[in-house]
């Protein structure tokens, strides 16, 4: 066993750095993600905005190869500027990414990226998680593993005040923009 683990280390550390400028830009590996609520996306999102995605370009930044996805900005929510109808996020090109399948280009959608790092890159909050179709009523398709109920109780009202206030969920933008708006208070 020790003899296996050794030839496996000595394989790895006796390639060529060079070898990896040879790996393609879209990587193999998997995410493993918990499931979220859908106020933990809020909580954990630096940038929410709908918006439709429009293409992906691939870029070796300080040696770092980068995915730059380019959208086009239709309602900030939080943590966006709507000075531009364009939005540019950079994401590490050596993980494997919704925008590469599950995402369509020119759809609407709601997306949470994280706040970016200190190298300007983001990405999804909770992965494939971090997303979710926008259609025609404005209702929103979330990724089944999403919990659409939030730990947030409802505004209560004068004639709620003597009952038990529900729990929000969200199903339509205009929920999810009351949500971002309590979030913030």
């Amino acid at each position: 066993m020790i003899k296996y683990f050794i030839l496996l280390v000595s394989i790895v550390f006796l390639c060529p750095a060079r070898a990896l400028d040879s790996i393609p830009i879209v990587g193999k590996s998997c995410m493993l993600t918990k499931s979220l609520r859908v106020d933990d996306l809020v909580d954990k999102s630096g940038k929410i905005f709908v918006g439709k995605f429009l293409y992906a370009e691939a870029n070796r930044i300080k040696g770092l190869d980068i995915r730059t996805m380019h959208f086009q900005l239709l309602d900030p929510i939080k943590g966006v500027k709507a000075t531009n109808n364009e939005i540019v996020i950079n994401e590490w090109a050596r993980m494997k990414s919704p925008f590469l399948g599950q995402v369509k280009k020119n759809q609407k959608y709601v997306f949470f990226f994280y706040e970016e790092s200190a190298r300007g890159l983001s990405s999804l909050v909770g992965f494939d998680q971090g997303f979710a179709r926008v259609n025609e009523s404005n209702q929103l398709e979330f990724s089944n593993r999403v919990d659409l109920k939030t730990r947030r109780i409802a505004r209560p009202s004068f004639s709620t005040l003597s009952k038990e206030v529900p729990a929000i969920e969200v199903h339509t933008l205009k929920d999810l923009k009351d949500l971002c708006q309590d979030s913030s208070i």
